[in-house]
């Protein structure tokens, strides 16, 4: 079976989770929100980011492991989902950051945009907008 993209798109022959969903109905449901346990560090090649002992980035030129990384990634952001009531505004301002740095949005360079002193306690206050390009 296809997802909805691959029935008419027959060129993109990469691995679709969808599709992989359709084909072993409820595999990723059953995993979503069970993450047990989360490594996080560095070693001499780079960070570690490990969900449930799985790599959540396929570091490896393997199709298997790719597959195990998209699982990872999904069943965190699921997880994610799950606690996003508990998240403060300094989380949700990270996973911003992440999205403004990654995707493809534009620094606004305008008076929406600005840093400046508070004039009741001194403390340095800013603003960054970014708008969708």
């Amino acid at each position: 079976m296809k997802c909805e993209k691959h029935t008419w798109d027959i060129n993109d022959t990469e691995w679709c989770w969808k599709c992989d969903e359709l084909n072993n109905p409820g595999y990723y449901k059953v995993h979503k929100n069970s993450i047990n346990k989360i490594e996080i560090g560095e070693h001499c090649f780079g960070a570690i980011a490990r969900v449930d002992d799985e790599d959540i980035c396929n570091i490896h030129d393997n199709e298997e492991w790719s597959k195990l990384a998209d699982i990872t990634q999904l069943k965190t952001i699921e997880y994610l989902k799950s606690i996003r009531h508990t998240l403060d505004t300094q989380d949700w301002k990270s996973i911003l950051e992440i999205i403004t740095s990654r995707d493809q949005w534009d620094y606004l360079d305008d008076e929406s945009s600005h840093s400046s002193t508070c004039d009741q306690c001194g403390g340095w206050n800013n603003n960054d907008v970014y708008i969708k390009n």
